[in-house]
């Protein structure tokens, strides 16, 4: 008989974290678009300014994760996290957001701040367990009409 494979377990010592540079392009985008109703453009995407804090998420050579934040001074924003969908509830987001706050801490990151759409409640929720909490809403903020919650974390 052959061995069965397991092809769900993610090994997250097998997940390779890189700065973003514009090699990784064609995949962000195809990550960006299966995700948000409204995807950013390559040129967003490809933006780099001295604040830019950019890093994807690589497993057997492919994007599965993209996050993008800026730091200035002691705070951070981030402006996304993505997950490939089929990736997705595989931990693969606290994946990110923890090595995300390694990050900040060793950058001495006082507040992080973001904003999530009102209907993400995967997102929120993943916010919420890593200890962010509401402090406004950006009324109708999304093309679609939607509020973004505004969400911030004190990093300790």
């Amino acid at each position: 008989m052959g061995e069965k494979k397991e092809t769900n377990k993610i090994y997250f010592n097998s997940i390779l974290v890189q700065d973003y540079d514009s090699q990784y392009l064609n995949q962000v985008k195809e990550l960006i678009n299966e995700n948000f109703k409204f995807p950013w453009s390559s040129k967003n995407i490809n933006k780099i300014t001295p604040y830019s804090y950019k890093k994807v998420y690589l497993l057997e050579n492919k994007v599965i994760g993209f996050l993008d934040s800026k730091v200035i001074l002691d705070e951070a924003e981030i402006l996304m996290v993505a997950v490939k969908k089929q990736f997705q509830g595989k931990g693969i987001g606290k994946f990110i957001l923890n090595e995300y706050l390694k990050d900040m801490k060793n950058l001495r990151v006082k507040y992080i701040f973001l904003e999530v759409a009102e209907n993400n409640i995967r997102a929120i929720n993943l916010y919420r367990s890593f200890g962010f909490t509401e402090y406004g809403i950006r009324s109708k903020y999304y093309k679609d009409d939607k509020n973004a919650i505004l969400m911030k974390k004190l990093v300790t």
